[in-house]
């Protein structure tokens, strides 16, 4: 690797000797700067964020349209096996979905995260799957046959 690509060779020992190959994650990874392997999700959360002057949300749902594989930094929602057969259906329900998650009040979602010094705000996947969500539930229950009622996100999503 060291002469066919110096460059990244040299980016490698760079994060070795700030011993990222030590961190956590990186760590529990073969080899430890491989990226994680998995398939990308139709929607992204991201669970840190500032809210700036202006009426920038610290957090938002994100239509995943490019279909990357995101960092850590994001939750990425994948349907359950239902609403992904809803979706196979109809795939303009994606977008719905995706609206009505940004409708979400925001107060909902930040009474279910923290908030950190310097106003940065966190929320954990299982807060986010105890915010209220009804409004979500009816769209899916208008597009479904059978008479099941999800209550929160979590009902929604893995």
């Amino acid at each position: 690797m060291k002469k066919e690509y110096p460059t990244f060779y040299s980016y490698l020992q760079q994060g070795k000797e700030l011993k990222i190959n030590d961190r956590y994650i990186c760590k529990h990874r073969s080899p430890w700067y491989s990226q994680e392997n998995r398939p990308p999700s139709p929607l992204l959360f991201n669970i840190m964020g500032r809210p700036d002057n202006s009426k920038r949300k610290p957090y938002r749902f994100i239509l995943n349209k490019s279909k990357a594989t995101a960092t850590n930094t994001y939750l990425m929602l994948y349907p359950k096996p239902n609403l992904q057969e809803l979706l196979n259906r109809d795939p303009n329900l994606l977008e719905e979905i995706w609206a009505e998650l940004n409708m979400i009040p925001l107060t909902d979602l930040l009474k279910e995260g923290r908030v950190y010094g310097g106003g940065l705000y966190k929320i954990e996947p299982r807060e986010l799957g105890r915010v209220p969500s009804s409004q979500l539930t009816k769209l899916i229950l208008r597009h479904q046959k059978t008479e099941t009622r999800p209550k929160t996100l979590d009902d929604h999503q893995d």
